[in-house]
């Protein structure tokens, strides 16, 4: 047997933290160096990771440090790059791995955009376990589905909520909902069972918060 030196995944795990560190760094060059490790760290891992790899906090450390240099960093092609690495963080793990990123991210993010961006991350899931041969499902149907798209379907103030400064979330929450009610109308993932609550706590909140809106602008 080799030594554990010389399997990748464990060189993946040791040096994993290295690009937190780097990312978390105000210099863009530091930042653009962690970026660029992470890029080739991933290779290191297989398709489908199992999400069991996921036990290491160092994964969702990096998952929320590419979330805010996806937003808050200065330099544009580091914003770019950070939200491409991301996706193919998350997408480099089984179906389980991507419902545990979701899951775990959403409730510590704040910024529309970058909520905006991980529901397309989400409606991407699903689009592939849809087209994907076999039973692929199970992770994004019945209340897994319910418990993520009640978070992903929210208004931060209620009706007061301002839906110009949360548009991005508001518009991938609503292409969410759109897409799975067309891709599914056999309700194999049991979104239809949800509807009535999601109309009830979103979609008529998110009317009368548009009319406030409206009414606010026009003044």
């Amino acid at each position: 047997m080799l030594p554990q030196v010389y399997s990748q995944i464990y060189v993946y795990q040791e040096v994993l933290g290295l690009t937190v560190v780097l990312i978390r760094e105000e210099s863009t060059n530091l930042q653009y160096k962690g970026l660029k490790l992470a890029k080739v760290l991933f290779d290191y891992l297989p398709e489908n990771s199992s999400s069991s790899l996921l036990s290491s906090v160092d994964h969702y450390a990096l998952a929320k440090s590419l979330c805010t240099t996806a937003v808050y960093c200065p330099a544009e092609f580091i914003r770019k790059m950070s939200v491409c690495v991301l996706k193919t963080f998350i997408f480099k793990f089984d179906d389980k791995g991507r419902y545990l990123f979701v899951r775990n991210l959403l409730p510590n993010l704040q910024h529309s955009g970058i909520i905006g961006y991980l529901i397309t991350l989400y409606k991407d899931m699903i689009l592939d376990a849809l087209q994907s041969p076999g039973d692929r499902l199970y992770w994004f149907k019945e209340k897994r589905l319910y418990d993520i798209v009640h978070q992903m379907c929210k208004l931060k103030d209620g009706v007061e909520t301002d839906i110009v400064e949360s548009a991005d979330h508001i518009i991938s929450a609503l292409n969410l909902l759109r897409f799975i009610i067309l891709k599914d109308i056999e309700n194999v993932t049991g979104i239809w069972d949800c509807m009535d609550t999601i109309k009830k706590g979103y979609l008529e909140p998110l009317r009368e918060g548009i009319n406030m809106s409206r009414a606010h602008y026009e003044l």
